[in-house]
């Protein structure tokens, strides 16, 4: 079973993929940036995103097991803020 967020950023793309069993992969205008393997409570992944005047962004996925351990939530983040994903 898959289970997938997008969001849109400043034209960016960032996407998260959960896999039961198999992990959660972190992508951004399409280019997988992190994954993580196997199975865990909570996991992070990173990413980063330039923009036109060349800044640098950082991109955190975070995600966690839900009420009684049925479903995954994920939360996306540009610099500490949130953008998407489950509501926190």
């Amino acid at each position: 079973m898959v289970k997938t967020w997008k969001v849109n950023w400043k034209g960016h793309e960032i996407l998260t993929k959960n896999r039961w069993f198999r992990g959660e992969q972190l992508y951004i205008d399409g280019v997988r940036c992190d994954r993580r393997q196997g199975l865990g409570f909570t996991s992070e992944l990173r990413g980063q995103i330039k923009d036109a005047e060349g800044s640098v962004h950082l991109v955190t996925a975070k995600f966690r097991q839900g009420s009684f351990g049925t479903r995954i939530l994920c939360h996306i983040f540009v610099d500490d803020q949130w953008v998407g994903g489950d509501l926190i």
